[in-house]
């Protein structure tokens, strides 16, 4: 073992020293920065979230509501627009859909996705505040909201259904997973 010199022991406080300020500095700098860039951020706070398209649909205050009575069938499949209701922050739609009877029982269908637009252009957004829907064998019902609101002078709604999708896990021998449509149906929003 080597004698301790003055020297020595000179370089071994030095290096005592520099090794504790290297923790302490990764203890205050790097550690937390390491920390805040993982994926599930332990401890950091959370960018908050801006919302960067319409507002959500609250469904509060209900202005109007349309009898619509549209409906449009293809291949066997008929999807009818019962009632549109009007709210001061967007409208719902309720809305029916058949499927014929293949084989031993119908199948179970539901709407792809809805596209919703005006005679005046709006872009209309799904709202998953107030959609919702029922699937059963033959016969699907349900909800579907947008937000914003038709503006006053919209005079008609455009639905657009591009398909019908089988939600069963094993459709009946013969049937397809997908009903081609697509399936436009208008409701006026004036008299």
């Amino acid at each position: 073992m080597p004698r301790p010199t003055p020297a020595r022991i000179f370089y071994l406080l030095i290096g005592l020293v520099l090794g504790l300020i290297v923790t302490i500095g990764t203890q205050f700098w790097l550690i937390p920065a390491l920390i805040a860039d993982l994926p599930f951020g332990l401890g950091a706070t959370p960018t908050p979230v801006v919302p960067a398209g319409p507002i959500q649909f609250t469904g509060a205050n209900l202005e109007r509501v349309l009898v619509a009575k549209a409906a449009q069938e293809k291949g066997g499949v008929t999807i009818r627009i019962n009632s549109v209701e009007l709210y001061r922050d967007g409208l719902s739609f309720t809305y029916s859909l058949t499927s014929a009877r293949t084989g031993a029982s119908p199948q179970v269908l539901e709407p792809e996705t809805f596209q919703v637009s005006d005679d005046r252009g709006t872009a209309y957004a799904i709202s998953p505040l107030g959609t919702a829907s029922v699937p059963s064998a033959g016969l699907t019902t349900g909800i579907a909201s947008f937000t914003p609101a038709p503006p006053p002078e919209a005079r008609t709604i455009r639905i657009l259904i591009p398909n019908a999708l089988a939600i069963g896990l094993r459709p009946a021998a013969g049937q397809p997973r997908v009903a081609a449509g697509p399936w436009e149906l208008s409701v006026a929003l004036r008299s």
